[in-house]
């Protein structure tokens, strides 16, 4: 695995032993990456800073807490042999973190999925989805309950719109899951959702004969779109590991990554500008708010 070379690992040092801390290690082992431990001090709202007279020294004591945890998720990390430094940012946590990521010039933040202390039964927190939406290198969101390698992983790709930069896209998206993959020695699939367009507005009003045509034509152009792009990493449509699932994509892919217990999904999250690329990031967000 070579993609990565500079890691931003958001660590929670409010917890015992943070998931995402040794997920970023296993990367830069295989990758030889720097490591850098940031924690978020969050500002104090009007009303606190109001009643709490000491609220200065207080964040002081918080910022200096977090300091000495992160030394010492770093200390054993570096007598591994790794390049790991620290830091602790202040302000909102998806704000910040992403300034640190331009700042720094990283090229995987890693973080948790969710914060242990986040309300509701969503899988993802509203950090991590903010992050999903802005952050500008690839993010790696972490289930706080999966422990030992991928056993499979999935990548989704959409071939069918035949862009230079959504072409580029998928061949990133393919790229790093099939490393995850040979690196785990996990399963390895590749998923492209399909849908006829207006399906339940056409099939009551034309023939069924004529549906079927239009359908199964519609079916056999996606497959030679997917076919001409997997040929460049040496696999077809017609391969064991490639899935062309039908249905609207968010059902669709978290259907799949449910009845083939898929542990990593690799997705990308908006490749084009304008309209289209406002939709294809509301695609990703309806994926990730299924999975």
């Amino acid at each position: 695995m070579t993609t990565f070379q500079k890691i931003l690992v958001a660590a929670n040092t409010e917890i015992d032993a943070d998931p995402c801390v040794p997920r970023a290690v296993d990367i830069a082992r295989q990758t030889g990456a720097s490591l850098t431990l940031v924690d978020v001090v969050p500002e104090f709202s009007w009303s606190v800073r109001m009643t709490m007279k000491d609220h200065k020294h207080v964040h002081e004591l918080i910022e200096s807490e977090k300091h000495e945890a992160l030394d010492r998720l770093a200390t054993p990390i570096a007598a591994e042999g790794f390049n790991v430094s620290t830091e602790v940012l202040k302000g909102r946590a998806s704000v910040e973190l992403i300034r640190e990521v331009q700042r720094g010039d990283f090229d995987l933040l890693a973080c948790d999925a969710k914060a242990t202390d986040t309300p509701g039964p969503a899988f993802f927190g509203e950090t991590a989805m903010r992050l999903v939406r802005k952050c500008p290198c690839p993010t790696l969101l972490v289930d706080p309950e999966l422990e030992g390698p991928f056993k499979h992983v999935a990548v989704c790709v959409d071939t069918s719109t035949g862009t230079d930069v959504d072409a580029e896209l998928n061949s990133k998206v393919y790229r790093i899951g099939e490393e995850f993959a040979k690196h785990h020695g996990s399963r390895f699939s590749v998923v492209h959702a399909w849908a006829f367009w207006n399906e339940q507005m056409l099939k009551g009003r034309i023939p069924p004969d004529v549906y079927g045509a239009m359908e199964g034509k519609m079916e056999t152009q996606i497959a030679k779109l997917l076919d001409d792009f997997l040929s460049q990493h040496n696999r077809h449509a017609s391969d064991e590991a490639v899935h062309m699932v039908k249905g609207e994509p968010s059902e669709a892919i978290s259907g799949f990554a449910e009845r083939e217990q898929v542990d990593l999904m690799v997705l990308g999250t908006v490749a084009r500008s304008g309209l289209s690329g406002i939709i294809m990031g509301n695609t990703a967000e309806r994926i990730l708010g299924k999975l």
